[in-house]
Parts: structure tokens; C-alpha cells; sequence
């Protein structure tokens, strides 16, 4: 029988016939078992939270006197400002001085 050649490069050839023990455990002390916290209830998680917290000497809200007259024409004029914004937008797409763009809304996919 031929003698096998051995390769150009063994980088493992010295570790042939070696043996690893295995390591030794150290045993650990066990720890005394403790039984779970119960987990707190929301009750108990609110009154935590609200721990340090005082009522408010005043905690009412004194609405303004609203002008109904004054609220009215507020709102009439913004409906007006849009509308004309509307009329103005779609002369100029009509006149061809403004682009009919659709790419911001909702339409365009």
C-alpha cells in the first residue's frame, strides 16, 4: 500500500491524538426560592401615579361672552374669502395661466 501524502498546509496536524477534558461544574449554593410579587391592580397604579397631586384651588373654566353678531360675520367672511379663492383658482385653470394639479389630493394615484 502507498504511503498517503500529506498535504502542503496542515494547520491542524498538531493537534492529532489530542484529548480535551471536559471542564468540572462548580457547584453553585441554590438561592432561596421567593414567591412572585402579585402584580398591583389598577387602583393601586392610579393612587401610585396621583402620588404628590393637589386639587387646584380654582379648577373652573370661564368662558368668554361670544358675540353672536361678531361670530356670524367672522364666519361669513372666511366662506367668502374661500370661495373666492375657489372662482379665482378655476378662472386661472380656464384662462390657462394656472396648472391643473391633482398630485396633492387624495384623487391622484
Amino acid at each position: 500500500m502507498a504511503k498517503k501524502e500529506e498535504p502542503f498546509h496542515g494547520p491542524f496536524k498538531k493537534l492529532k491524538g489530542l484529548k480535551v477534558r471536559p471542564k468540572q461544574e462548580k457547584e453553585i449554593p441554590a438561592k432561596p426560592v421567593q414567591p412572585p410579587k402579585p402584580e398591583p391592580d389598577d387602583e393601586e397604579l392610579f393612587q401610585h401615579a396621583m402620588k404628590g397631586v393637589r386639587l387646584m384651588s380654582n379648577d373652573s373654566v370661564t368662558l368668554e361672552p361670544v358675540d353672536a353678531k361678531a361670530l356670524v360675520a367672522t364666519i361669513r367672511e372666511n366662506l367668502r374669502r374661500q370661495d373666492r379663492e375657489v372662482m379665482e383658482t378655476l378662472y386661472g385653470i380656464i384662462k390657462g395661466t394656472d396648472r391643473f394639479d391633482i398630485t396633492c389630493t387624495g384623487e391622484y394615484l
